[in-house]
């Protein structure tokens, strides 16, 4: 009996005392960084469930440190990479009945639970078979928003995504109390605060506190425009403004105003065109109305003389921040944008276009009513209301009613006696900065000369209109007779009154 003993002692397997260390997955810093977010929720899932099962077993009581800090979002990784296999066999056979810890999982599996393909894992461990036949994940599109039916690629994200739904906001910025949906988001806005800007551009040197900045920056340099429209041929920089161009082909209008009904292909014009029906907000100092309330507090400046946003360059105040970086390009050495006519430097795109169209002629906004056609399509907007005798500028204090914004606040200031644009040489003061300007030309005696006759005018616009005389171009043409006028203000007279036949 004892010799038998002895054998069946001698066959029977050693019983190890299982440990949390035996179950549990070591990373280096490179690892770790290399697990997307879903993956490191499985491995937390896993551990927890390991760790659980080991309470249950009663070979063990107090929480591990790793299991404590993954727990509170905390970042786990060693600080010298281990051999330890990934995810290493924790099964134990045997006829007791009670749950054990969980056994090895393939990465495949692992990466299934994460609702991660394999295939596409940025960690050399965890990926999987090359095609999607030997596949074992079905490729699933995500999680599903629950409020309005996207899919979202992971499950983080899906929690970021109903943010916008729920209006929640949990970041805030100690500086100016702003609140944010996400974190990066917060980092990005503090930079506004500290004027930190750690992206530099190699080429010019000017630097940007977001790298999506950075690589819109370095296209201009580079001139790639690597999206094309199918259509028409025109390439883009950037995918975003591709979309909007594509939506001038198709007439495809999503953005929908919900008080007036008129739709745009543009989100940010829908913005803008709600504003209209904003307000109004008087000032409290001249009685002025504004549709907005930023607008007003521009205007308020105006009253107190305040201009918070300063120039670092060279000391220079200015009511407004976009003053303020319109400014700012004044200080820079070398102008980024040449034209290939005449060499002459901008340092906006805008306004090198807008020169460049005076050599090569083109006028590429034609009117569909007359033979008119202009450079830019905002002139266009503003020639078709001649025709349709459209007034969408309304003063709210007589409804006197004007073609252009421009023309509005000219006339408004008759009502409040603002005259804001004073003469350099005398203290005459006037509404418009045009008025200044001709009244200034009488203390300089500067009148341009024509050319063919050698009469002087006043001003450069008098010049140019004198000179229709000479060539006898007459570019204001009525659209129901065929009479043509060197001045716009004989058009409009003449449109005045029924057209002879």
């Amino acid at each position: 009996m004892r010799k038998r003993a002895a054998r069946q002692a001698r066959r029977a397997p050693a019983k190890v005392a299982l440990t949390f260390a035996d179950v549990t997955v070591r990373f280096s810093r490179e690892e770790w960084g290399m697990l997307s977010a879903s993956q490191k929720e499985v491995y937390r899932d896993v551990t927890a469930d390991n760790y659980a099962s080991l309470v249950f077993l009663g070979l063990m009581t107090a929480k591990p440190l790793l299991l404590s800090r993954l727990e509170q979002g905390q970042e786990w990784y060693d600080e010298e990479p281990t051999e330890t296999p990934w995810f290493p066999c924790v099964a134990r056979k045997g006829s007791r009945p009670y749950p054990t810890p969980r056994p090895q999982e393939t990465a495949s599996e692992i990466l299934k639970k994460s609702n991660r393909c394999p295939r596409r894992s940025s960690s050399p461990r965890l990926r999987g078979p090359s095609t999607p036949s030997e596949c074992p994940l079905k490729h699933k599109r995500g999680y599903k928003c629950n409020y309005c039916g996207k899919t979202i690629g992971s499950r983080r994200n899906l929690f970021t995504h109903k943010k916008i739904h729920t209006g929640e906001k949990p970041y805030t910025c100690p500086t100016c109390g702003r609140r944010f949906n996400r974190s990066e988001h917060l980092i990005v806005h503090e930079r506004t605060h500290t004027g930190e800007k750690p992206f530099q551009c190699k080429d010019c040197g000017k630097q940007f506190s977001q790298k999506a900045n950075l690589r819109r920056h370095v296209m201009i340099h580079s001139g790639e425009k690597p999206f094309k429209c199918s259509e028409c041929g025109r390439r883009f920089m950037e995918k975003v403004y591709l979309t909007r161009h594509e939506k001038l082909h198709t007439g495809d209008k999503p953005y929908q105003c919900n008080e007036c009904g008129k739709s745009f292909i543009i989100k940010k014009v829908l913005r803008l065109h709600q504003k209209s029906h904003l307000g109004p907000y008087p000032c409290a100092e001249c009685g002025k109305k504004f549709r907005t309330q930023v607008a007003l507090k521009y205007h308020r400046s105006t009253h107190s003389g305040e201009k918070p946003f300063v120039c670092a360059e060279c000391g220079k105040c200015h009511t407004t921040k976009a003053q303020l970086m319109y400014h700012q390009r004044s200080h820079l050495e070398d102008p980024l944008y040449q034209c290939s006519y005449c060499d002459k430097t901008f340092k906006q795109k805008t306004l090198l276009r807008s020169h460049q169209s005076i050599h090569s002629g083109e006028r590429p906004h034609k009117c569909t009513e007359c033979e008119s056609s202009f450079r830019r399509k905002s002139a266009l907007t503003k020639h078709l209301r001649t025709h349709t005798g459209e007034r969408p500028f309304a003063c709210p204090e007589c409804e006197k009613r004007f073609t252009t914004k421009d023309s509005l606040q000219s006339h408004q200031q008759i009502h409040t006696g603002e005259k804001p644009f004073k003469c350099s040489y005398c203290e005459k003061s006037f509404r418009q900065n045009r008025m200044c300007q001709k009244h200034e030309q009488v203390h300089t005696a500067e009148r341009p000369q024509c050319s063919q006759c050698g009469k002087r005018l006043r001003t450069q616009r008098e010049l140019t209109t004198h000179l229709r005389v000479h060539t006898g171009e007459k570019p204001f043409q009525c659209p129901h007779c065929d009479k043509g006028y060197h001045r716009k203000n004989d058009l409009v007279k003449h449109m005045k009154n029924p057209c002879k036949e």
